[in-house]
């Protein structure tokens, strides 16, 4: 897909979207602000409990995710 059609096609959707806090987070993303996105507290507690879990090796393979739900699927 070239560049114009992408945009064309962005376009098109922007026009049917009518929830207002999704345009304002679209917004927010293509703004020039030079701010970078910021987590809320909630978020930095959650992605530190991620990292920490992954330090103590609590971790699934995307083998393992991909070969349970295949498993699941078949119930």
């Amino acid at each position: 897909m070239s560049t114009i059609e992408l945009k064309d096609k962005i376009q098109k959707r922007l026009a049917e979207i009518e929830d207002e806090s999704f345009l304002k987070e679209i917004y927010s993303l293509i703004s020039d602000n030079e701010t970078p996105y910021e987590f809320s507290a909630e978020q930095e507690i959650r992605i530190e409990q991620a990292i920490e879990e992954i330090r103590q090796g609590k971790v699934i393979s995307n083998d393992d995710v991909k070969r349970d739900a295949e498993e699941w699927l078949r119930k």
